[in-house]
C-alpha cells in the first residue's frame, strides 16, 4: 500500500517491440505464477496499476555520503495522473495518446479509447487508452 516503482527507459528502447507495454504483462504474468507463495507468505496477492507516458526526463545524483538518484519532468507527473485514472476506469493499464501513437501494437493488444480526460494539476486534457493483451 503506498509503494509505487517508476521504470524509464531510453524512448527507442522502450517503444521497440513496444517494450515499454510488454514489461507490465511479464510482471503480470510473474505475480501470477508466484501467487501461491505470495498468499502464503503474505497472505494475500499483490496487484498493481500502471500509466504510461513518455517525454524527456531530468536525472541527477546527489549526495556524498548516501548517493541517491532523482528524476525530475513533466512527464512523471503525467504517468502519474494516468495511473491514478485506472480506479475511475476500473482498469489495470492506461496509456497517454501521444504514446499509443508512437506504437505498433499489431495483434499484441487491444486498445480501448477512453475519451479526452482532464488529469489533476494539468492545463490540457490528453487522451486516454485502455490496453489488454490478446
Amino acid at each position: 500500500m503506498g509503494d509505487e516503482v517508476v521504470l524509464t527507459w531510453k524512448t527507442t528502447e522502450g517503444l521497440e517491440n513496444s517494450n515499454c507495454l510488454k514489461i507490465f504483462f511479464k510482471i503480470s504474468e510473474k505475480v501470477y505464477e508466484k501467487r501461491r507463495y505470495y498468499r502464503e507468505k503474505n497472505g494475500e496477492i499483490p496487484d498493481f496499476k500502471a500509466g504510461i507516458h513518455f517525454g524527456k526526463v531530468i536525472t541527477a545524483q546527489i549526495g556524498d555520503i548516501k548517493r541517491e538518484i532523482i528524476y525530475n519532468g513533466d512527464v512523471l507527473n503525467t504517468g502519474a495522473r494516468i495511473q491514478e485514472q485506472c480506479n475511475k476506469y476500473d482498469r489495470r493499464l492506461l496509456i497517454s495518446g501521444e504514446l499509443l501513437n508512437q506504437l505498433d501494437i499489431k495483434n499484441e493488444y487491444k486498445a480501448e479509447n477512453l475519451g479526452t480526460v482532464k488529469l489533476r494539476g494539468k492545463e490540457n486534457p490528453i487522451e486516454l487508452f485502455s490496453l489488454v493483451q490478446f
